[in-house]
């Protein structure tokens, strides 16, 4: 159908979006020969090519299945978690300083800090949290593993490398971004050569330029991702030239990702006060 489209419109360029429960490699390879967009989309998330007209393509993996799950219903409380990670990085001297530092109001933050219960305290120091790993694993119990946009690539490059030159393009583009993951643990608390990136962006980009390529999570050295938390991108912080999470938002990807090792080794430096 999508090549009798393309012959009905002579001289002009269309490109169609086709959303299917499932493609075969034919019809796979039907759509990149016609240059139409193809999203699979089935119980466990959605895959597939977007070509848009005069630009990249972007290609769409899903996450683990292990490590998506479902989530309540309703809102996501974005703020609760936002001033949650707030109080890990440093205590706050009171609710407004604190309800600043998290990007939410003052009487969220009140809210907040009655709905953490014993996870906080008030202390001579203001809020803190009353253990900080209790509270750190609160939020890897909570806070959303879904991500609606991710795309996964191949590198033969060593990943800090991979990152360092996908970070640096994305600078040169302007695009907001933050490096998770096991690089980014390395930068704050060296433990074990890191074995792949996880790049937060506020937009998904073509890495084929950079000599990249879309590969399978199974395969992949590099994770480039759009996060629907709003606060995430402005937490990220300079380290080593690159802009990195926030010790314990790492932590907690890290956790989500099934890196624990390299976790339990950043949350010790954290707390001990080793983490550059």
């Amino acid at each position: 159908m999508a090549r009798d489209l393309c012959e009905r419109c002579p001289g002009t360029e269309v490109r169609l979006l086709v959303v299917t429960p499932a493609a075969s490699p034919a019809v796979l390879a039907v759509a990149a020969d016609l240059e139409v967009s193809i999203l699979v989309a089935d119980s466990g998330g959605v895959t597939g090519v977007l070509r848009p007209p005069g630009a990249a393509s972007v290609f769409l993996d899903r996450q683990q299945p292990a490590l998506a799950r479902p989530r309540p219903p309703g809102r996501v409380p974005w703020g609760t978690y936002a001033l949650a990670f707030a109080l890990l990085d440093a205590p706050a001297p009171d609710q407004a300083i604190l309800a600043a530092r998290a990007g939410v109001t003052r009487s969220r933050a009140t809210q907040v800090l009655a709905t953490l219960g014993d996870l906080v305290a008030h202390t001579k120091q203001g809020w803190a949290p009353a253990d900080h790993l209790a509270l750190a694993g609160w939020l890897a119990d909570h806070y959303p593993t879904t991500t609606p946009l991710s795309t996964t690539w191949a590198s033969l490059d060593p990943p800090v490398h991979t990152a360092e030159t996908v970070s640096a393009y994305l600078g040169a583009a302007d695009v907001a971004h933050a490096v998770s993951g096991p690089v980014a643990a390395d930068l704050l608390a060296p433990w074990a050569r890191p074995s792949d990136a996880l790049l937060w962006s506020a937009s998904l980009v073509d890495l084929q330029p950079l000599g990249l390529t879309p590969a399978p999570h199974t395969e992949a050295t590099l994770t480039l991702a759009v996060s629907p938390d709003p606060h995430l991108l402005p937490t990220a912080r300079t380290a080593r030239d690159l802009p990195v999470l926030p010790g314990w938002r790492l932590w907690v990807d890290l956790v989500h990702h099934g890196h624990r090792d390299a976790a339990d080794s950043l949350a010790t430096a954290i707390i001990q006060g080793q983490a550059t």
